[in-house]
């Protein structure tokens, strides 16, 4: 997420890169924008407590903390039960389809 401000020095170079610092060519682009809109009508100081619902929302597209913490919690609960017998291992994973099922 880039630091909203201009670059002290304004080059062509800065203008090629300013792409590789944002979300605009991702699944994330709704939420940048509505997140630079907020911070755009409030101004920046107070943008930061009014918007923050809107920058936790990008960030989480961004990094995907909430939804690899979910993934990583269901592996290990799987291992668990795997380990502990609750589990057998052919049943750990659903039954593979067919060929050409899709």
């Amino acid at each position: 997420m880039a630091n909203l401000t201009e670059p002290i020095l304004r080059t062509r170079f800065t203008d090629i890169s300013a792409a590789l610092f944002t979300s605009q060519n991702s699944e994330c682009k709704d939420f940048e924008l509505r997140y630079v809109y907020c911070l755009e009508a409030y101004g920046k100081s107070l943008g930061e407590s009014k918007c923050k619902d809107l920058k936790e929302d990008l960030r989480e597209c961004v990094f995907k903390i909430k939804q690899l913490s979910r993934v990583y919690a269901i592996s290990n609960e799987r291992s668990r039960q795997l380990k502990s017998g609750e589990l057998k291992p052919e049943e750990t994973y659903g039954p593979i389809p067919k060929p050409d099922s899709y």
